[in-house]
């Protein structure tokens, strides 16, 4: 048993004896890292700027890849990298604090901090997964020139609204794959103001208003500069193919509407593509877009769950005072080709 015993504690004091050395011991790049770690590093602890959290996670990561086996420096890349993911809704920060604190366990097995490490592992997958719900898929469109409002291929269906035809120019820009779920809109407001519920279903009930506060609070978590699409950005990603619904002149391959909905929405996605790739263009919610119509009301395009086929056609043009919430109104995102 004494036999047993002792040769655990010299085991022990030299796996602590290498992990020392191999602290101690920095290369220059290793110490170069490190200096300039350790300054963003005080300077993220007094708050402030939160790119010094960022600064320091580069930092220490860079002076991990000269001391692999130093646990100190490990364990400095996944608290700052953790640290980070409480900003910065990018799961990839997740994985970091997750692949290092697995890797400081690896390094240091015995460490008193082991069980509470394994826990905060837990809580980091946990919440990769909800950041992983938040992530927005855009499609690229290419900019270009196209004639919005009742061209022919629009039939019979066209109203006073959509004239004159008009030939417009846009640059390029990206604009969401998919409307708006619900999951997306819970992960960065924390309610669910949808009549129809379900994390795969588009977010409604939404007002003009709300959606422009869940844009500011989504630029703050992810860094980037969402918005909503012009309506001209809106119709020129629905166009295409001379078709007068979004994909097809068939309305059922491409949308849920009032014919075949059941008087409800539907999982985003769950029709065919438009040639662009998108989804949902035609159908399921309508769509806010950033433009006035008149000096109070705000555009929405692309028909709904309720809407007739003679009201879903690619230039059909709907408007709504801002403030209101409807279990037919949702929304999806675009940004600048530079984002």
């Amino acid at each position: 048993m004494k036999t047993s015993v002792l040769i655990v504690t010299i085991l022990f004091a030299t796996f602590n004896a290498v992990s020392a050395q191999d602290c101690n011991n920095l290369n220059e790049e290793a110490n170069r890292h490190m200096g300039r770690a350790e300054i963003f590093a005080d300077a993220a602890e007094k708050g402030g700027d939160i790119s010094n959290i960022l600064n320091a996670l580069n930092e220490y990561k860079a002076a991990y890849q000269y001391a692999p086996n130093c646990p100190d420096i490990c364990y400095d890349v996944a608290y700052y990298a953790e640290k980070y993911s409480e900003i910065d809704i990018d799961p990839s920060y997740c994985n970091t604090a997750i692949e290092y604190w697995r890797k400081y366990l690896q390094i240091f097995p015995n460490t008193t901090e082991k069980k509470g490490i394994e826990i905060k592992i837990g809580m980091i997958e946990a919440k990769k997964e909800i950041y992983e719900k938040l992530q927005i898929d855009m499609v690229f469109v290419k900019g270009g020139t196209f004639h919005m409002g009742c061209t022919a291929d629009q039939g019979r269906d066209c109203n006073s609204k959509e004239s004159p035809v008009r030939r417009v120019t846009l640059n390029d820009f990206y604009i969401g794959k998919y409307e708006v779920t619900q999951a997306q809109w819970k992960g960065i407001m924390g309610t669910n103001p949808s009549l129809f519920e379900g994390d795969d279903l588009p977010v409604e009930n939404v007002s003009w208003d709300d959606v422009q506060t869940f844009i500011l609070k989504i630029n703050l978590k992810t860094k980037k500069n969402y918005r909503l699409p012009t309506e001209k950005e809106w119709e020129y990603a629905a166009r295409g193919g001379g078709y007068k619904f979004s994909g097809s002149s068939d309305i059922e391959e491409v949308a849920w509407y009032e014919s075949n909905s059941n008087g409800r929405t539907h999982k985003v996605g769950g029709k065919k593509a438009n040639g662009k790739g998108i989804y949902d263009l035609t159908g399921n919610v309508w769509e806010w877009c950033s433009d006035l119509y008149g000096e109070k009301y705000r555009i929405a395009r692309g028909g709904c769950y309720k809407a007739p086929a003679r009201n879903s056609h690619n230039a059909f043009r709907s408007y709504y005072v801002p403030s209101t919430r409807s279990e037919t109104l949702g929304f999806r995102l675009a940004c600048d080709a530079d984002q």
